[in-house]
């Protein structure tokens, strides 16, 4: 729900004044339109996952997003399942994960 809709005085309006917001990145932004552009096969890891679509495509760039930020990093989601095998990197410690939470 956008922020201006939001009764001004709930609870849900504190949370949502909480929140940090990043920009898009032009490199982040190149690479998830190559990635349109060849069918969903420039990465391995996208690959098993999902099939290209515009929801794929911003599944892909909120998680790009993510993994370069400094950590703790939560992402609010209504679909918390791609965007949880999204951002799973193996070799990153334990004690860093991203968080997706379910709205």
């Amino acid at each position: 729900m956008p922020y201006e809709l939001v009764d001004q005085g709930s609870a849900q309006a504190e949370e949502y004044r909480t929140l940090r917001t990043s920009a898009l990145r032009q490199h982040i932004a190149r690479f998830v339109g190559r990635i349109a552009c060849s069918g969903g096969g420039a990465s391995d890891r996208l690959r098993p996952h999902l099939m290209f679509s515009f929801r794929v495509a911003i599944d892909a760039v909120v998680a790009a997003t993510a993994l370069e930020l400094e950590r703790p990093v939560v992402l609010l989601t209504s679909d918390p399942d791609d965007l949880s095998r999204l951002v799973e990197v193996p070799e990153r410690p334990k004690a860093q994960p991203i968080a997706v939470i379910h709205l």
